[in-house]
């Protein structure tokens, strides 16, 4: 194993073990993880008491739309424990989706670069304050993650009606998890029409 490799391998290695003790021992280091848990939370419980149509929306705790709950309440997942779980997968399952995106790239254009580089690439994200701390502490932005680079992940596949369908389907979930995602959708659009020459039927 040459030198260049056995760094990437232990920086990659060192990145995860930061990572998982952060989930260990709660990590909150950029701030507010408790206080927002808690608002987290208390809309869990909402969506737990109540069915749908008759949730009281005046007790909904959260700028965004309620897709995370939603797919909890689908999943019937509320035993805390488990909801960490949960949202631990989110995250490394975005890393994993992020690093197969970088493998496209490396295919698409030929690039020369080693699969281990492109998945400690991919591995930075774990460093990120934001990320981990929503990741800890079972906050609703890292589905938006997972969804917006599930979205890109398709738009890089061949084209095909269903990668289309895929890519513009993970594009609006990801709108719906977070707002501030609306140039998602409007960017795979452009892409699709522009980039990948689909008729606006299609696209429709």
């Amino acid at each position: 194993m040459n030198t260049k490799k056995l760094y990437f391998i232990l920086s990659t290695l060192l990145i995860y073990v930061s990572f998982f003790l952060g989930y260990i021992y709660k990590e909150n280091s950029a701030g507010g993880g408790e206080i927002d848990f808690n608002h987290i939370y208390n809309n869990i419980l909402l969506f737990k008491d109540y069915s749908i149509l008759k949730i009281d929306w005046s007790k909904y705790e959260s700028t965004s739309l309620p897709i995370y709950y939603l797919i909890i309440k689908t999943l019937n997942i509320y035993n805390l424990k488990i909801l960490e779980i949960f949202n631990l997968l989110i995250s490394i399952v975005s890393v994993l989706v992020f690093y197969k995106i970088l493998i496209n790239i490396k295919i698409k254009h030929k690039l020369s670069v080693e699969k281990f580089v492109l998945f400690s690439i991919s591995s930075l994200i774990l460093l990120s304050l934001y990320f981990r701390t929503s990741t800890f502490w079972i906050l609703e932005e890292n589905i938006g993650y997972l969804f917006m680079l599930s979205s890109i992940y398709f738009s890089f596949k061949e084209k095909t009606v269903l990668n289309l369908f895929f890519s513009i389907s993970f594009a609006c979930l990801a709108f719906y998890s977070r707002q501030s995602y609306a140039f998602v959708p409007i960017i795979i659009f452009l892409i699709a029409l522009i980039l990948k020459n689909y008729s606006l039927l299609k696209i429709f």
